[in-house]
């Protein structure tokens, strides 16, 4: 079980807003102090007792807001994704009070660099999806790692193959809510010292055959029961149509929460590769009103239909795919949906990709 820990990237920023209100802290129309990526230290909180010590213009009120990056790459999109855990070195903490949270909201600035443009008011937070939160009543002394609470969301909020770009701010800033005391705490980020930096740590499990699955296989009986997922989706459909081959509902844990799959009478036959063929395969469906209705109201556009093996017993994990076919056409009669699934490669298009004709290259011709 492959574990990644993940430094945040030395190209974090952090933003601080100080005002001598609070609405204009909160607004960002006072003073925008944006920290680079040579400083280690980057306050994150909120405070109304300003003090020069946090190197930004003395003013009554401040708020922090912190901007990371986590390169997600190495997490392929047939993984699952086992186990998250967000943590962050709180580095100081001044004044005493504690009413607040720390929150983590999934926000991606994209590849360009943060600037005092990128400022999030309350209004811009309220749009994001919260992934993560820390108490700072759970604050126990400084320069100690501590780790957040993560809500369902956080793992549809990793991005397979890119970067996982995440903000933290305080619920303070979220609600808009004034601080009755001096709040201001600090938080390590990247650069300086990478033993201190915030780090984001995914266990996954790599597609493949489990020792549970190859021991079935081979044994002459056995109780492991192997379930084959159908996910057939189009851009037209309000929701995909799951189907398993098991005789009860099959309930995974997808990206974007849980994943139930009815069971439904169909054949899944797979096509060798030939010399002058690619991989293909032939799904057949027992006919059902509902899912016949939905097939045929596609108008325009292929069938993504994603085939996949799970054991009944661990539905989470892949033994075989997900494999992603599409279906340009599905013909059917009284009793079967008989389909063709076939892979987007570019060894269907023709080459080259125009004709050498007098039309089309004169020159050649002369």
């Amino acid at each position: 079980m492959p574990t990644h820990v993940i430094p945040a990237s030395p190209a974090d920023r952090a933003l601080e807003s100080t005002a001598d209100s609070w609405a204009a802290a909160l607004a960002g129309t006072g003073t925008l102090t944006l920290r680079g990526a040579t400083q280690q230290f980057a306050p994150v909180g909120v405070g109304n007792q300003i003090d020069e010590q946090f190197e930004v213009v003395p003013a009554d009120y401040g708020v922090g807001v912190l901007f990371l990056e986590f390169d997600t790459s190495a997490i392929g999109p047939g993984d699952d994704i086992t186990g998250i855990s967000l943590e962050l070195n709180n580095a100081g903490r001044f004044y005493g009070a504690d009413d607040f949270d720390f929150e983590v909201y999934a926000y991606d600035w994209g590849d360009g660099e943060i600037s005092v443009d990128d400022w999030l008011t309350p209004d811009d937070l309220a749009g994001m999806t919260l992934v993560a939160s820390w108490p700072a009543s759970a604050w126990t002394g400084n320069n100690t790692y501590y780790a957040f609470t993560l809500t369902e969301a956080f793992r549809a909020a990793i991005v397979r193959g890119g970067k996982t770009r995440l903000v933290v701010v305080t619920s303070h800033h979220r609600l808009g809510t004034e601080p009755t005391d001096g709040e201001w705490y600090i938080m390590t980020w990247a650069t300086g010292d990478a033993l201190l930096a915030p780090r984001l740590t995914v266990e996954t499990l790599a597609q493949g055959q489990s020792d549970d699955a190859v021991e079935a296989l081979l044994a002459p009986h056995t109780d492991v029961v192997r379930a084959i997922l159908v996910t057939i989706d189009h851009p037209e459909f309000t929701d995909p149509i799951r189907v398993t081959s098991d005789a009860v509902e099959t309930v995974r844990t997808g990206d974007d929460g849980p994943e139930t799959y009815v069971p439904f009478p169909f054949e899944l036959r797979w096509h060798p590769d030939g010399p002058d063929e690619i991989g293909r395969a032939r799904i057949r469906i027992h006919c059902d009103r509902e899912i016949l209705a939905r097939v045929r109201e596609v108008q325009r556009g292929a069938l993504l239909v994603t085939v996949g093996v799970v054991l009944a017993s661990d539905p989470d994990s892949w033994q075989l795919g997900p494999l992603e076919f599409e279906c340009d056409t599905i013909p059917w009669d009284a009793q079967w949906i008989d389909a063709v699934l076939s892979i987007d490669s570019d060894l269907h298009d023709a080459w080259p990709y125009t004709q050498f004709t007098p039309a089309t290259t004169p020159g050649l011709w002369l």
